[in-house]
């Protein structure tokens, strides 16, 4: 920030001021932050936010007549920010003038009456220290106490905030605890500090995640007094990924180090080796260890599937893991759909219809892709009956493609999805039975189908029951637009994918799959067999669990 030239910003100076204060705060270099503080409040827009932060300095420089200055002169712009209103008030209760205080948490309350910081603050000036009475307004106890107690913490009113902690009885929130350890320590009780470390580790860190910058601080000093708490480092992990995933990254390592047992630390690990390091091996072997560590987690299993996908593994591992803790499997919303889909690419599908049949799915916005592996499943064992000359029995797994049941939780859009290519099949079976008159009525619903939002795949299924109708040029049309979506695709058209399919299909990989997938139909169309080959060959090199390509690569039809 100090080699920032201000003279070239001149209509942002005010901003940079005050974010170069920000930023030198945040390093400790109170002094050089209180200067471009002082620089910013220059500027009309930033004279509220800059006299804030000076007031908390010069609170911690014990100098509470400037503090009351520049929060008066906060308040003076801004007199709806709790934050500014609270901390005056406290500075007014501290000069003597309770009274005055007493107005401005009244003011503050009758604008914001669960403004928990000014309860807390009210309650200080009338001389009863506590918010007990307000917990049953509370969504969460502990959290709410800790963001008053943060709020007290920033300004240098250190005594109101571990007052406010301390009244907490049995801490469930290890976050709780720490801050407590942290407060005691600043007022010398080191003592208190280590017991409270103590409880903190060994608190369940169930639905705990920390959020605010400043309990990095907290969790740094923590450090200072165990710096084997491997809980500490887990949670300063959680609290650095978003921004700093480097650190995260360590932070973890030195967690594992600390205790190799710890299975949600390999999982956040797995998690950051995906998709900041983009290391899907890396990510295997991490999650591997966390699901040795403890099976209970149905997330997991669905989150290893992802990496699986991305990977150079055989999807037949995957399926194992999935097939071997399948009950856990049950309990989670994406990874059924993933058992049935793994099913499919590894050719049991009497596997994937019976577990379609008999489990009851989950299904939230985006997730069609149920649908379609159903569809998938009995589509790909009708071809299969088809080649072995069951007709009727294909013809039955077919129109069972065609429904929507229950359990899968989707239901029935405008368009027609994948009925193009049911119909053509089905038109097939009849063709091969002699029926040709339900064949020719079945082809002719395949071109009329409306094909699924970005399954332009599709459209190959068209073009071959435009053949089997008689309209040869206008199945080479259509088979030529294939080629052409393909090469438009392939050349970094994404928009060609729609919102669904592209949720669908996660690594980068895929989009270019598809797009040699599409190519290859349309060469498979017009006769062009070595290069359709050459195409689907691209395909599965491209992502290898590319589904239809495989299929497509042994059947060609």
């Amino acid at each position: 920030a100090n080699k920032l030239n201000i003279q070239y910003y001149q209509p942002l100076e005010g901003e940079l001021f005050y974010y170069m204060g920000l930023a030198q705060k945040a390093l400790g270099d109170n002094e050089e932050a209180h200067k471009n503080f002082g620089r910013a409040i220059w500027y009309f827009q930033w004279l509220s936010s800059a006299n804030f932060e000076l007031a908390q300095l010069e609170i911690k420089n014990d100098d509470l007549e400037k503090a009351l200055k520049h929060i008066s002169a906060a308040y003076s712009t801004n007199n709806k920010d709790g934050r500014i209103n609270v901390l005056y008030s406290a500075l007014l209760r501290k000069s003597g003038k309770p009274e005055d205080a007493l107005v401005l948490m009244n003011d503050l309350l009758t604008f914001d009456p669960l403004d928990f910081s000014a309860l807390y603050e009210k309650s200080i000036i009338e001389g009863d220290a506590s918010l007990r009475s307000y917990q049953k307004n509370m969504q969460d106890v502990e959290n709410n106490y800790l963001e008053v107690a943060t709020r007290y913490m920033n300004a240098g009113l250190y005594d109101e905030g571990g007052f406010l902690l301390s009244e907490i009885k049995n801490p469930a929130n290890p976050l709780t605890l720490y801050y407590l350890s942290w407060f005691n320590n600043h007022s010398g009780n080191r003592e208190k500090a280590t017991e409270m470390q103590k409880l903190a580790k060994s608190a369940s860190l169930d639905y705990v995640f920390p959020y605010r910058p400043e309990t990095e601080l907290i969790l740094k000093h923590a450090l200072t007094i165990d710096p084997q708490d491997a809980k500490v480092y887990y949670l300063l992990g959680n609290l650095l990924y978003d921004k700093r995933p480097d650190e995260a990254m360590d932070a973890w390592k030195k967690a594992i180090e600390v205790n190799p047992s710890f299975a949600m630390t390999w999982r956040n690990l797995s998690f950051g080796a995906f998709y900041h390091h983009k290391n899907p091996e890396k990510a295997i072997d991490y999650m591997t260890k966390a699901i040795a560590l403890d099976q209970s987690y149905p997330l997991w299993y669905d989150e290893l599937s992802q990496y699986y996908d991305e990977s150079e593994r055989d999807s037949k591992e995957m399926l194992n893991i999935l097939s071997n803790n399948l009950e856990v499997v049950k309990k989670d919303i994406a990874a059924p759909k993933t058992y049935v889909k793994l099913l499919n690419l590894n050719g049991q599908y009497d596997e994937a219809i019976n577990f379609s049949k008999n489990y009851y799915f989950r299904t939230w916005e985006g997730g069609r892709e149920t649908y379609w592996n159903y569809v998938d499943a009995h589509t790909l064992k009708a071809i299969d009956l088809i080649e072995n000359k069951d007709y009727k029995a294909a013809i039955n797994e077919l129109e069972k493609a065609l429904l929507y049941p229950e359990n899968l939780e989707v239901g029935r859009p405008l368009h027609d999805e994948k009925n193009a290519m049911i119909y053509y099949l089905i038109g097939e079976a009849y063709d091969k039975m002699g029926d040709s008159k339900k064949a020719k009525d079945t082809y002719q619903k395949s071109v009329n189908s409306k094909n699924g939002p970005g399954m332009i795949d599709l459209l190959y299924f068209k073009g071959k029951s435009h053949e089997e109708l008689g309209h040869p040029d206008k199945a080479t049309a259509i088979y030529e637009n294939l080629i052409a979506k393909g090469k438009e695709l392939s050349e970094g058209d994404s928009d060609n994918i729609s919102i669904g399919v592209a949720q669908a299909s996660h690594g980068s990989n895929k989009p270019l799959s598809y797009a040699y997938y599409l190519e290859a139909l349309g060469n498979l169309g017009l006769k062009n067999a070595d290069k359709a080959q050459q195409l689907l060959k691209a395909s599965i090199d491209t992502y290898k669990n590319n589904l239809w390509a495989n299929v497509m690569m042994k059947k060609q039809f």
